[in-house]
């Protein structure tokens, strides 16, 4: 049920800073399930089931992967209902068939992770169709970091501090 799935997902991230930030890392929202199960599901006939997922994708992602994986897990969500919905507003201007099957496709898979449990078809399709949306782009774009010694210094730099502080996150605890 969402109210469970919601319960076990805001006791992960209570367990301490590492765990509300980054979660309790992939697959694990089963343990998560049995740590903080209620216990009025020892009288129901699920009393020797283990889930594996919440009620849908976003809740089982934020006990897994905390509220920083769900935000930028929400921000490239969010990058493909936008290029989709462009897509779709040009389909008046153009007779853009294919664009419009896409757009509209996309956002109906990501609508459906709020109401299923994640699988790997919906994230096949999801990416699979992100894919074909950022194909069609016409514009390209290309960002280069070797352009000059000094930037390709700064962004190994920037790379690895951000790299090094992911990391301390897991031992702050």
């Amino acid at each position: 049920s969402p109210g469970a799935s919601w319960s076990i997902a805001r006791s992960t991230g209570q367990e301490g800073m590492k765990n509300l930030l980054i979660g309790s890392g992939g697959g694990t929202f089963q343990y998560q399930y049995g740590l903080y199960r209620s216990a009025g599901l020892n009288d129901s006939d699920f009393w020797s089931i283990r889930f594996a997922q919440a009620f849908n994708a976003y809740l089982t992602h934020l006990a897994e992967w905390g509220v920083l994986g769900l935000a930028i897990w929400f921000l490239f969500l969010l990058l493909l209902v936008w290029e989709a919905l462009k897509v779709i507003i040009h389909f008046r201007y153009e007779e853009d068939n294919e664009g419009l099957a896409i757009g509209l496709g996309l956002i109906y898979l990501i609508t459906a992770l709020f109401l299923y449990p994640q699988n790997f078809i919906l994230y096949f399709s999801i990416f699979v169709l992100g894919a074909l949306l950022v194909e069609r782009k016409k514009e390209q774009r290309t960002i280069t970091i070797t352009n000059g010694p000094f930037r390709t210094f700064s962004f190994s730099l920037g790379l690895m501090v951000v790299i090094i502080m992911v990391l301390s996150l897991v031992y702050l605890e």
